[in-house]
């Protein structure tokens, strides 16, 4: 089969799918193999391998038995990827899975050795060229901006950019026709008149003056633009690295510094004088608001999403109680004349409760919540990679490629010129070694990314456990944290039923019963039907309307004046219901049907979709390493177990060991080791002394064991980690079992 991956600059060119394709199925033909199917993809070869859809299905189709084909061909070495992540990946995955991928430019495939030699080149090549291009557009860039001409992009509102596309030319200066006249309005206000600047942009609104980016001024877009660093000093930042949130700001590296240039600070020529800034920040300072605090107290703010599209935000001192609420953002007004939403608000307490409840059942189950992570760990399978064996395979490459150059080196030393001949000799075999030796680096790399990706299973677990001891007391700020990390979205799928009065009788009535409220069916009506039709007196025509309006009203909380059939007081029917025993009896010939159950506290919750998604890539840059949770104080130095446990494994009496904290008088904790001897060891006083003795020599005195358990194994996670959490609970029970180190004099 082929694989065709096009670009859009390719194909601006007239070098399509349809091009390529053309290219592969010849070069099948002329191999004389049999073509069994096409996969392309038109987008950026340095995509992974998971974010290309039909590369994606080439590899599910390769992991199937049986294998409907054992060789792929790209038309040339940048088609499977423009990145040393993208490319070798998915190639060695298909080695180890028996397929092999075929390149038409240059003819080669890397089934042989000199076709895997090839195949680095090409990699190499291939992201040679895309740095290339990226620093000489990002170069252009960095020069136009130190020169302080226009590096690109948007001028901040309040200036334009002159000769704009004029190379060398393009500038940032005032703009004085529209934006400056209008900001230096809104100083006149802000100052002068006291006004805020949300009454601004309500005046700007009702004169129909649009904004910096929309046609009309958002609330809060004044404040910002007037707080901004072109306003108040007088510059734009090229690369700034506080900018770095959403898809188009500033790319960091690893320092958080930017990727592709220096910051630079452009002057810009300044809006307003020092002494009008002076007093118009004063007269912001008079109009802000304290920061909120409806995040720490609504742990669910911005998380719910409202039947009208909005976002449910926290609310206090809500009704006659003065509680909590979520109450949905569409109520308030982004600008003057914005039509408002009439989404009703929601009870804070009862709300949280039942989400909260449906959280912890997600993460008190270990299967749910892997489930949640399914993206990110398919995407860890999608590459299977067996690092090991590969990098043992570019060692040995390494090694090999060494004596060629020393063989090649001593063979021209021989001759008479030899110095430009051992350079001529040498060239080529030096650079594939450092081809070698930079895929042997970047390998090692991907490698400690694969077993991050696999400890994030024990990240999860931990979640779990977590969930279980401490989910219930958690703070309203720690509870907010996990929706975070959840990235929890709880959608209304139903109509938000009003709050039930607090003395509302009718559901008091099912309450106190704890029964729930019959659904009025056909079933259901044909039951009680003959109740109706044996009552003395003047029969109601609409019975089954006025009896199905009573339950809807006890299912929902809605005021009795809000039934709008039947007419009549449809309060007073009941209570005469209830006086003469004929509603009990309603209720009993109902009480085997189907119903809902009252709301708790008369607090009726809409119908709820509430979702969460766990990424574990979340996990790493939070620091929950196992390294982390397994530091421990003793005389008050911080120990790694990990350090006492190497030096554990250096002893040849040593199979396996773990290192937790036993308490202790004097010390508070020390250092105890759990052991698993090697074969021909036995457990006892000489061998624990033996195993003290050689951790004294090895280890600081601060940092040596103290105590030695000696066990048959060690409690172990399906994957094979430690788990350290039962060997702590098993120290806190105490052991008599243990040998403790001798008092030396």
């Amino acid at each position: 089969m082929d694989y065709l991956r096009v670009s859009t600059e390719e194909q601006a060119k007239g070098y399509g799918i349809a091009y390529t394709g053309k290219r592969t199925a010849k070069y099948i033909e002329r191999k004389g193999w049999e073509h069994v199917d096409t996969y392309s993809d038109e987008v950026s070869g340095s995509l992974e391998a998971h974010q290309r859809p039909d590369l994606k299905r080439l590899m599910k189709d390769a992991r199937s038995v049986p294998r409907p084909f054992d060789m792929v061909v790209v038309n040339e070495g940048r088609g499977i990827g423009r990145t040393g992540r993208a490319f070798w990946k998915w190639v060695w995955e298909l080695e180890d899975l028996g397929v092999y991928v075929a390149v038409v430019k240059k003819d080669y495939d890397n089934t042989t050795a000199a076709g895997r030699s090839q195949m680095r080149k090409d990699a190499d090549y291939a992201e040679e060229e895309r740095e290339l291009i990226r620093e000489r557009t990002q170069g252009g860039v960095q020069e136009k901006a130190e020169e302080g001409g226009h590096p690109g992009g948007v001028a901040p509102f309040g200036w334009r950019i002159q000769d704009k596309g004029v190379k060398g030319k393009s500038r940032i200066v005032l703009d004085e026709e529209h934006a400056v006249p209008l900001l230096r309005k809104a100083w006149n206000y802000i100052v002068e008149d006291s006004l805020a600047p949300h009454s601004v942009e309500e005046e700007f609104n009702r004169q129909g003056i649009a904004g910096p980016t929309k046609d009309y001024w958002p609330r809060g877009s004044l404040r910002h633009v007037l707080t901004g660093r072109a306003v108040q000093e007088a510059v734009r930042v090229h690369r700034d690295p506080s900018s770095n949130s959403g898809r188009r700001g500033t790319r960091l590296d690893a320092e958080g510094m930017p990727m592709y240039g220096d910051t630079v600070v452009i002057d810009i020529p300044p809006l307003f004088t020092k002494e009008e800034l002076r007093l118009l920040n004063a007269a912001l300072a008079r109009t802000a608001c304290a920061a909120s605090s409806s995040t720490a107290e609504h742990p669910l703010s911005g998380h719910v999403v409202g039947a009208c599209g909005k976002h449910y935000i926290g609310a206090s001192r809500i009704g006659r109680d003065l509680g909590r609420a979520y109450r949905c953002s569409g109520k308030g007004t982004g600008y003057a004349g914005q039509p408002r939403c009439d989404c009703p608000q929601i009870n804070a307490e009862v709300l949280e409760g039942r989400v909260w409840h449906e959280v912890r059942t997600m993460l008190e189950d270990p299967d749910r919540l892997m489930a949640m992570a399914a993206d990110a760990q398919a995407m860890a399978r999608a590459e299977d990679v067996d690092y090991t064996s590969r990098i043992a395979t570019l060692e040995k490459e390494l090694t090999t490629q060494d004596a060629a150059i020393t063989a090649a080196a001593l063979a021209a030393a021989k001759r008479a010129d030899a110095e430009s001949a051992i350079e001529r000799a040498v060239q080529a075999l030096e650079e594939e070694r450092e081809q070698i030796a930079h895929l042997l680096e970047e390998t090692r790399r991907w490698q400690r990314e694969a077993e991050a990706v696999e400890r994030q299973g024990d990240d999860l677990q931990r979640l779990a456990e977590l969930a279980r001891e401490r989910l219930v007391d958690m703070t309203a700020g720690e509870k907010a944290e996990v929706v975070d990390l959840l990235e929890l979205r709880v959608a209304i799928t139903g109509d938000v039923p009003r709050k039930t009065r607090c003395d509302d009788r009718l559901s008091q009535w099912f309450r106190k019963r704890e029964r729930s409220v019959p659904l009025l069916s056909d079933d259901a009506w044909s039951q009680v039907a003959p109740l109706f039709q044996a009552r003395k007196g003047r029969r109601s025509s609409d019975a089954r309307v006025t009896l199905g309006a009573v339950l809807h009203k006890a299912r929902v909380g809605c005021a009795w004046s809000d039934l709008s059939s039947p007419p009549g007081n449809l309060s007073s029917v009941w209570l005469r219901w209830v006086r003469t025993g004929f509603w009990e009896q309603l209720m009993d010939v109902l009480s085997g049907m189907p119903g809902t159950q009252i709301a708790e506290y008369g607090i009726a919750l809409p119908p709820l979709d509430i979702r969460g998604y766990v990424d574990p890539l979340l996990f790493q840059s939070r620091d929950m390493s196992p390294e982390k949770d397994a530091l421990f104080k003793a005389s008050d130095y911080k120990i790694s177990p990990f350090e006492l446990e190497s030096a554990l494994l250096e002893h040849e009496a040593v199979a396996e060991a773990a290192v937790v904290p036993a308490p202790d008088a004097v010390r508070l904790a020390v250092p105890k080791a759990y052991v698993v001897l090697a074969k021909g060891w036995d457990p006892g006083e000489a061998t624990a002394e033996a195993i003290f003795e050689y951790t004294r020599s090895v280890l600081a005195p601060y940092k040596r064991l103290r105590r030695i358990e000696f066990t048959t194994e060690l409690p172990k996670t399906i994957s094979g980690k430690i788990r350290r959490v039962d060997l702590r609970e098993r120290t806190a029970e105490g052991s008599g079992d243990e040998w403790v180190e001798r008092a030396r004099s």
